[in-house]
């Protein structure tokens, strides 16, 4: 299963999408002026272009407006809801690019700016920063290498690469990785936006704008293996100034001709062998051996070395490109905590007794310390505002509302702690 997920930055928006929006007439309402500009040097101002305001509650969508720009540039939005709650996300297309600026923890302070590009076909001043495998684990009945991979993009151009598929993939001017010919169970994700995946020779594709800067794409997969070795041949369709392989030691020895040993390094609890290659030109290829790999009976004790911990642990070793795998844990970690308000959907709970037992959960997080006191907070307000639309039942209530004033002040308490 293949599934390309939005930056976290924009889990409001979609979210709000499905929640409906809020009624935030009554509160207070704020004048909130911006410029969209032109980042590519003699290029037109935007004018006459559309800015979409949208105001959210975590969830939940509470206002939105579209904008048109001026022959400068300029827009403003008039009576938007005011509240340090609420993050406002601008969005804008321009030549076939979708721009999103965000601003949370209320109303910005000073005008927005938007930077926008113009856009090209072209794909010459697309590269690869860094590529960086990491094997952590093994997973015990499959007997498959568990890879994380995280790519570094950089776009050194002036303008915004736009694919172009009119002509079918043969033109092939968007972002392409290859995968080994027996990867299985891919799951990509990045910080990119307006993209689709495509499938490519033994790869993928990212059909998605990139606007000048440096981007992070981050991809898992499982390789399965017979025996005690695995032969992982890669090519680089954008080359690579750095590729970096990092292999959990308690899983076996790294052999490969095209790498040099960096020497182990620890990653939270485990140690790992690092071996990498620079200066890779567009199409060079890298085989890497992993021998020693263990046998059903040890995997498991592997299996249960790995944790949330050692991927935030990552970044604090090695740095560099490794940054992604913090961004993508705290996506996922914010989604699991998204869980006790909305469904895999981005719904609501369908019915009363399905809301007491989302707040109970949430309750439960925030005693064991898995959410911030702010996070509950917001969350637990948001619950019971949804639970009053259901008709009373204090059977299946339970402590819930009358513990609601309880669990917002000790969540108050704990916020002015931190």
């Amino acid at each position: 299963m293949k599934r390309l997920l939005l930056p976290l930055a924009t889990l409001f928006v979609v979210g709000s999408l499905a929640a409906g929006p809020l009624n935030a007439q009554d509160g207070p309402t704020t004048a909130i002026n911006g410029r969209v500009t032109n980042g590519t040097p003699d290029a037109d101002i935007p004018s006459g272009i559309d800015v979409l305001l949208r105001v959210g509650l975590d969830t939940e969508l509470v206002w939105q407006r579209t904008a048109v720009t001026d022959e400068s540039g300029s827009f403003s939005f008039l009576e938007v809801p005011s509240d340090t709650r609420y993050a406002y996300a601008f969005d804008v297309t321009f030549e076939g690019a979708l721009y999103r600026t965000v601003v949370e923890d209320g109303p910005p302070g000073e005008d927005v700016e938007i930077v926008v590009y113009a856009a090209t076909a072209s794909i010459d001043e697309v590269s690869v920063r860094e590529d960086v495998l990491l094997l952590p684990r093994l997973l015990e009945e499959e007997r498959r290498l568990v890879a994380m991979e995280a790519v570094t993009i950089e776009n050194t151009g002036t303008r915004t690469l736009v694919p172009d598929l009119s002509s079918g993939v043969s033109t092939m001017n968007f972002l392409r990785f290859s995968l080994p010919p027996n990867a299985v169970g891919l799951d990509v994700r990045t910080e990119l936006l307006d993209g689709q995946i495509i499938e490519v020779g033994e790869g993928f594709a990212l059909v998605v704008p990139v606007p000048p800067g440096r981007h992070q794409v981050l991809f898992t997969y499982q390789l399965p293996y017979n025996g005690s070795s695995l032969d992982l041949e890669r090519s680089f369709p954008f080359g690579a100034s750095i590729y970096r392989v990092l292999l959990n030691q308690e899983l076996g020895q790294v052999v490969g001709k095209d790498l040099v040993d960096m020497g182990p390094t620890d990653l939270g609890d485990l140690a790992y062998y690092v071996f990498e290659t620079t200066e890779l030109d567009r199409g060079a290829k890298a085989s890497i051996r992993f021998e020693g790999l263990p046998a059903p009976s040890l995997l498991q004790r592997i299996g249960d070395l790995w944790t949330e911990n050692t991927l935030i642990a990552i970044p604090v070793v090695l740095g560099g490109a490794l940054v992604i795998f913090v961004a993508f844990a705290v996506l996922w970690r914010r989604r699991r905590q998204l869980s006790v308000v909305v469904d895999e959907d981005g719904e609501f709970p369908k019915d009363r007794a399905a809301t007491v037992r989302a707040i109970a959960a949430l309750d439960e997080n925030f005693e064991e310390g898995e959410v911030s006191a702010n996070h509950y907070r917001r969350r637990r307000d948001v619950l019971i505002g949804h639970l009053r639309k259901f008709p009373p039942d204090e059977e299946s209530d339970g402590d819930v509302l009358n513990s609601e004033s309880a669990g917002s002040d000790g969540a108050r308490e704990q916020g002015k702690r931190g």
